[in-house]
């Protein structure tokens, strides 16, 4: 709009997550406003985008919550499920499951269970073939 202020739920190119908060990545209340906008996102594209933008300040906690809005997504929604049912849709995944796969080590027990539930929800809708590496390294 004029204003440059998205509707709430609606995630924009040029939407900041951190503009108006004056606290530290990591903080517990910069972790309770990128949970917020994880659960905001409308689409697996606004998801894709949020971790494109800012993934450098996402916790293990963050990718586990990506990976369930994700599910929660293409498990609602037909037209979600099947915009990510083709490998081109599929690779656009890939970053966030690389940044998954590079902090696995700090997943807590709670966010390693309910991301592999989530990865093979997302895999099953999809018809999304998950790399071996990644179950390997999830055993």
């Amino acid at each position: 709009d004029q204003h440059g202020t998205a509707k709430p739920g609606f995630i924009t190119g040029d939407t900041k997550l951190f503009a108006t908060n004056q606290s530290e990545p990591g903080s517990k209340s910069s972790q309770t406003n990128m949970r917020q906008a994880i659960s905001n996102c409308s689409s697996v594209k606004d998801v894709i985008n949020l971790h494109s933008r800012e993934s450098t300040d996402m916790t293990s906690t963050d990718l586990s919550f990506c990976w369930n809005q994700i599910a929660k997504l293409v498990s609602r929604d037909r037209i979600e499920r099947t915009a990510f049912s083709s490998k081109q849709k599929h690779a656009q995944l890939e970053p966030l499951l690389d940044d998954t796969i590079s902090l696995i080590q700090s997943f807590g027990p709670k966010n390693l269970a309910a991301t592999c539930h989530k990865l093979a929800k997302i895999g099953k809708l999809c018809r999304w073939r998950i790399r071996n590496d990644v179950w390997k390294v999830l055993e």
